[in-house]
C-alpha cells in the first residue's frame, strides 16, 4: 500500500509492520530524522529493499475490548472486556491458517500463556513509557508453529 518516490511497486515483505509506522515513514521519507520506538518504525529500509531489523512482535487493540500479538508463527487475539458475548481467548499459526479458522489455544496453552504475558507487560510498559526495555519472547516462540 505505500510506494516510495522512484520505487517499484507490487512488492511485499513478510516484515511485521503497524499502522503506527507511517509516521516515521513519511517523516523520513521527507529526508527528517523519524521519530521511532518500538511502536513505530520508519518502513523506507523495507520499501528500499535493504535488510532492517525484523521485529519479533506487535501488539494492537480495539478499543480496549481486545488486544492481539503478532509473531511471525502465531497470533493470539486476548478479549479483557467484561461481557458475556465476548469471545475466548484464540490462538492461531501463522502464515498457514490465513483465515483465522483453526483454533491452536487448546493444544498449544504454553505458546498462549506465554503470548498473553507479553501482551500484558506491553501494556504495562506504555502505560509507564519503558516501552523500550520490555523483555524478548522465548525463542521457541519465535520459531515453531
Amino acid at each position: 500500500v505505500i510506494k516510495m518516490p522512484g520505487g517499484s511497486a507490487g512488492g511485499r515483505s513478510p516484515s511485521l509492520v503497524t499502522p503506527a509506522d507511517i509516521g516515521p515513514t513519511i517523516e523520513e521519507a521527507l529526508g527528517f530524522e523519524p521519530n521511532e520506538s518500538l511502536d513505530q518504525r520508519s518502513l523506507v529500509p523495507i520499501l528500499l529493499g535493504e535488510p532492517t531489523g525484523a521485529r519479533e512482535y506487535i501488539v494492537s487493540g480495539l478499543n480496549d475490548e481486545e488486544y492481539a500479538i503478532r509473531t511471525t508463527p502465531w497470533k493470539l487475539i486476548l478479549p479483557v472486556a467484561e461481557r458475556s458475548d465476548v469471545r475466548p481467548r484464540q490462538l492461531y499459526s501463522k502464515p498457514e491458517d490465513r483465515f483465522e479458522v483453526n483454533d491452536l489455544d487448546p493444544q498449544k496453552s504454553d505458546i498462549a500463556d506465554h503470548l498473553e504475558l507479553q501482551i500484558w507487560r506491553y501494556l504495562d510498559a506504555r502505560r509507564r513509557g519503558t516501552i523500550d526495555s520490555l523483555p524478548p519472547l522465548r525463542k521457541d516462540i519465535l520459531s515453531s508453529s
